[in-house]
């Protein structure tokens, strides 16, 4: 037996008030005879023994109308039907779908989360006058604070069949968060939480350890597709990596994609293709064992520049979502390029001339002053001073944090305030190494850079080797990625801060201290890095389901208005903040798998972002009814009120049996109105004695 109100049991206390009473007019009183009242002694002895038998039964009715009428107001229930008893008064129940995608496979009874939406329609058609309830899916982009209580059924059975399958996973947590804090608002006594999922593994992988719940709150699971005896087939995308490092226009782009076989049966050439706007570019087939995790490379080219939208795709299985992975690749133009010197330089004005003419770049200009340079995308600025003062070192600060891209050659006036404020850019030059006798060299070489593509020497391995100048004076960095090394220090080092890159060569390109510049290396290496800096890929392709915000370069963005064009073709208007030099979009829609472009206004495309499967919902497999309730309990719900429902053939029954229960309280009222009745007839009766 359970008790609704449970602090009137507080009131069993007053029970013991006639007990007391009746104590206190036992108290022996002194006898004092009076001549008058001797006939009183001759009363029968039958009459005083009925006299007291009927004070006790007083006693008893009076202590049980208080016993009843407490028990009446505490409403007792037992988990059990009686005839003539109502159930449960008013319910308020909390139904929560899961609307993973996960949920999108079918088995012997039907799609999962029409087998769901089923589930919870019958529960919100079975609610009675004056009982509320709340639907809310455990994917979903909208808030938590825009759902409340309804008592409407055709209001909650809408919003049952707006229900579809969501690009999160499922987020158990939060949402049981939340009904905890609407469970405190509730306006019934009897609580329900009703859970109606798959029962994934990754369901509760990330439960919070406070005790949000209350002992009063009852929660129910639906595990849909419990009994069933399907075994899925299932192969999904796990990740992609971009392995080509240098994006171009023509350039076959390599991914590796890793794949995973969710299943107990292996796949056979399985057909992968490779889609660049809506438009199959590249396939191959791979071979991938039960349970196996395994990598595979595709690559194709593509001949225009700007941002290409391309997806991977596998052959149907039994889940769909996860047979696809969409990203987006920008394809830079080709970059402008300033040249900061004292006067124009006639090495860089040969090579960049010949860059210009076969179209490796889009133009170039000289410029006395890094003061005024704006750094963009298609940009690179190469800083060759004679001179670099304290205020230069600044100027080229402020653009790393803008993203610049910069190639940087040592200064050779004015060292001291060089090597002590390089650390301004994030350089570290200690000293000026000389070599009078003998010309240093090349040391070692990063020949897994990707500037070095196509720069060594000769056709295999052994032969292959960098061509070195004689380097007389340098001013070699300690820090930084080293890419070629002398016996001082670095001779050509990378400096990564946030998107900016910088590459720092160790000399001047000056005849007074090394023959670099006359060397063949020097336009191939500069080419290199002028590409490198413009077009380089660190590999990884971001999924934006966890990210709030979009950044547009300022350049590209022309006002705060932009349409984002949706996977499906849809076009919306946004609007965007304006923060620096960039534009601050909200990423507001993250309703469909797929890629969504970002447009300015004039219907340029200057962003993406794309929207994938969490690879975690791959896995179909259930959780155990004791992992399960073991971190229920964590949160503050009792096992012995958490109810997992075995038959999902029947389920909508067994829910009904799970919630059903019958309140006594008319029971205990109808007996506190008998005891009342029957110590009025009693007393009455006793006073005609008395």
């Amino acid at each position: 037996m359970n008790f609704l109100n449970p602090f009137v049991l507080f009131g069993l206390a007053a029970a013991s008030i006639p007990i007391i009473l009746h104590l206190i007019n036992l108290r022996k009183q002194k006898t004092i005879e009076f001549s008058t009242l001797k006939f009183l002694k001759e009363l029968q002895k039958s009459s005083i023994k009925k006299l007291k038998i009927k004070q006790w039964l007083l006693l008893l009715l009076r202590t049980l109308l208080i016993i009843f009428a407490v028990l009446a107001f505490s409403r007792p229930t037992i988990q059990s039907s009686l005839p003539g008893f109502t159930e449960y008064s008013n319910t308020s129940m909390i139904i929560l779908i899961d609307n993973s995608y996960s949920m999108d496979v079918s088995d012997e009874n039907g799609n999962r989360l029409r087998q769901s939406k089923k589930i919870a329609s019958t529960l919100i058609n079975s609610m009675k006058e004056g009982d509320q309830a709340l639907v809310m899916p455990l994917s979903s982009e909208r808030p938590l604070r825009s759902y409340a209580w309804s008592t409407n059924k055709d209001l909650l059975n809408k919003s049952i069949d707006e229900v579809l399958i969501g690009t999160e996973k499922a987020n158990l947590n939060t949402n049981l968060k939340f009904a905890s804090i609407m469970m405190t608002e509730a306006i019934n006594l009897n609580k329900f939480v009703y859970l109606v999922s798959d029962m994934q593994v990754n369901l509760m992988a990330e439960v919070d350890t406070n005790k949000y719940f209350k002992n009063n709150v009852s929660f129910l699971v639906a595990n849909v597709g419990r009994t069933s005896k399907k075994e899925f087939s299932n192969l999904s995308i796990d990740s992609v990596k971009v392995v080509s490092s240098i994006i171009q226009k023509d350039r076959p782009i390599e991914l590796e994609v890793f794949l995973k076989n969710h299943s107990n049966k292996k796949f056979t050439d399985n057909l992968i293709s490779l889609v660049y706007n809506d438009k199959k570019v590249a396939q191959k087939t791979i071979d991938i064992a039960p349970g196996e995790l395994k990598s595979t490379v595709i690559s194709a080219p593509y001949n225009s520049t700007g941002i290409v939208k391309a997806e991977l795709q596998l052959e149907s299985d039994e889940l769909l979502p996860d047979n696809n992975y969409y990203f987006a690749i920008n394809i830079p133009k080709q970059p402008f390029v300033t040249v900061v010197s004292e006067s124009a330089n006639i090495f860089f004005d040969a090579i960049l001339s010949n860059m210009k003419e076969f179209n490796a770049i889009s133009g170039y200009q000289f410029v006395q002053d890094i003061n005024g340079y704006s750094a963009g995308q298609e940009k690179v600025l190469i800083v060759a001073k004679n001179s670099l003062t304290k205020q230069d070192l600044s100027d080229i600060a402020k653009l790393q944090s803008n993203n610049a891209k910069i190639i940087l050659f040592a200064p050779k006036e004015n060292l001291t305030d060089f090597m002590t404020n390089s650390s301004m850019i994030g350089v570290n030059v200690k000293a000026v190494s000389r070599y009078d006798v003998n010309p240093a060299e090349f040391t070692k070489v990063d020949k897994l850079h990707p500037i070095f593509s196509g720069v060594f020497k000769g056709e295999t391995a052994n032969q292959k080797e960098v061509e070195s100048p004689k380097i007389k004076v340098e001013v070699p960095s300690q820090n930084g990625r080293p890419i070629i090394e002398t016996q001082s220090g670095n001779f050509l080092s990378q400096f990564d801060i946030a998107n900016s890159s910088l590459f720092y060569f160790s000399v001047p390109v000056s005849t007074d201290w090394s023959d670099f510049q006359v060397l063949s290396i020097f336009p191939s290496l500069l080419y290199k890095s002028v590409t490198y800096l413009n077009s380089s890929y660190d590999g990884t392709l971001s999924n934006q389901v966890n990210q709030s915000t979009l950044i547009v370069n300022e350049e590209l963005a022309g006002s705060t208005k932009f349409n984002i064009l949706t996977p499906d073709g849809t076009e919306k208007f946004a609007d965007a903040s304006k923060s620096g030099n960039n534009y601050i979009l909200p990423i507001d829609d993250k309703s469909q798998f797929g890629n969504y472009l970002v447009k300015n206004n004039n219907q340029q495309v200057v962003a993406y972002y794309s929207i994938n499967p969490s690879k975690s919902e791959s896995d179909l497999k259930a959780m155990d009814d004791g992992v399960f309730i073991e971190k229920m309990s964590k949160i503050g719900i009792n096992s012995d009120n958490i109810s997992i429902l075995e038959d999902d053939r029947n389920i909508v029954e067994s829910i009904q049996r799970a919630k059903l229960g019958t309140e006594l309280w008319q029971l205990f009222l109808a007996l506190a109105l008998l005891c009342g009745l029957a110590e009025l007839l009693v007393q009455k009766a006793t006073k005609n004695i008395e």
